[in-house]
């Protein structure tokens, strides 16, 4: 059931719900609960049938640009598929497979050739709006595609160079990117599944991007 799980390729913020750690337990327990907003969702509730629904107390803080990499381990590990009841306000867990083990999975069985390649010279001009909301790229991630397959970590930055602004964060495997989070000041943005595939070609490219920065690094309450 988890594998072919069909959920949308793309979440909006408003359909990635943060659950108290009670209400979490309950659900993966019971299979089933009412869902009970926090004061800032309730202003935009859920509107998709299917909805990633994350334990909040997995980390003490979501505010992704200090640890990003604990922070996307933490989602992996937190977040489920839930299908939602818009008119009876009611959650259903969609399976038993965390995040993570879902896309290790639906990684295994995806045509990846299929899978667009990005587009590098859009992402060096910020005009990457689709697949990467139009953020620049990170040295950080790009050293680490170039000598191996994998990385987990901040991929895009703002033009601004302030992380806590705008920002990406990616999970790629054998240079395909099974996730990524999309973040706008402390709040999920977008999250993508399978949003792209790297290819050499297109590391090179981003490696000479003029707008190609360092990830900064940022400590809480600076």
């Amino acid at each position: 059931m988890d594998r072919y799980l069909a959920v949308p390729s793309v979440f909006d913020g408003h359909n990635v719900v943060f659950l108290e750690g009670a209400q979490y337990s309950s659900l993966l327990a019971e299979g089933a609960c009412q869902l009970v907003l926090q004061p800032e969702q309730a202003r935009k509730p859920p509107t998709s049938h299917i909805v990633l629904v994350v334990d909040r107390t997995k980390r003490d803080h979501w505010f992704w640009e200090f640890e990003p990499r604990a922070d996307l381990e933490a989602f992996l590990q937190a977040a489920r598929f839930a299908e939602y009841d818009l008119a009876a306000g009611r959650l259903r867990l969609a399976g038993d497979l965390a995040l993570g083990a879902w896309l290790e999975s639906r990684y295994q069985a995806a045509d990846v050739a299929a899978l667009p390649v990005l587009d590098a010279a859009a992402v060096c001009r910020g005009r990457e709006e689709e697949r990467l909301g139009g953020l620049y790229p990170v040295r950080n991630a790009v050293v680490a595609l170039q000598s191996g397959p994998s990385y987990l970590g901040p991929f895009g930055i703002c033009g601004c160079g302030e992380p806590g602004c705008h920002g990406g964060y990616a999970w790629v495997e054998g240079k395909v990117c099974l996730l990524f989070v999309e973040i706008l000041s402390v709040g999920i943005c977008q999250v993508r599944i399978l949003p792209f595939r790297i290819t050499r070609e297109v590391l090179n490219e981003l490696s000479l991007c003029e707008t190609l920065s360092p990830w900064p690094t940022v400590q809480p309450g600076r």
